[in-house]
């Protein structure tokens, strides 16, 4: 029971896995609600998990949802059909040989049907972020 008043709060961002989530509480959508005991639980939270990482592995091994890297107009984003059909890491969105799915792919593979421009394109901007620190 103690567990689930938190997580009905965070229905929005995925309840449990914000946990797993590269979040910043600047870019998470639908925490106005959110009692503010747990606004300081999650920035505790946050400080004790945030990184930045650092080489493409890690990159397409982050997942993607909440993550404070991956923005569209400045916000991070949980699409729930996604996440429920098993789209949950940034190298779950790439091809074999490590160039992002065409939407014809994407919707092949997941049976999603999505115009999914901006999370490509926000995804495209990280790595290509990512790339330029690294050199």
């Amino acid at each position: 029971m103690w567990k689930s008043l938190p997580l009905e709060y965070l229905r929005d961002v995925g309840g449990e896995l914000i946990s797993n989530c590269n979040f910043s509480l600047k870019t998470l959508l639908h925490l106005s609600g959110l009692p503010l005991f747990y606004k300081h639980v999650l920035n505790a939270w946050q400080r004790i998990v945030a990184h930045t990482p650092l080489s493409k592995n890690r990159v397409e091994n982050e997942v993607i949802w909440n993550n404070k890297f991956v923005t569209i107009a400045g916000k991070s984003v949980l699409y729930r059909s996604w996440y429920e059909a098993r789209v949950k890491y940034i190298k779950d969105l790439l091809t074999e040989d490590g160039n992002f799915m065409t939407l014809n792919v994407f919707q092949h593979i997941f049976s999603i049907k999505t115009h999914f421009f901006a999370v490509f394109m926000a995804f495209k901007r990280y790595l290509q972020e990512l790339e330029k620190e690294t050199q």
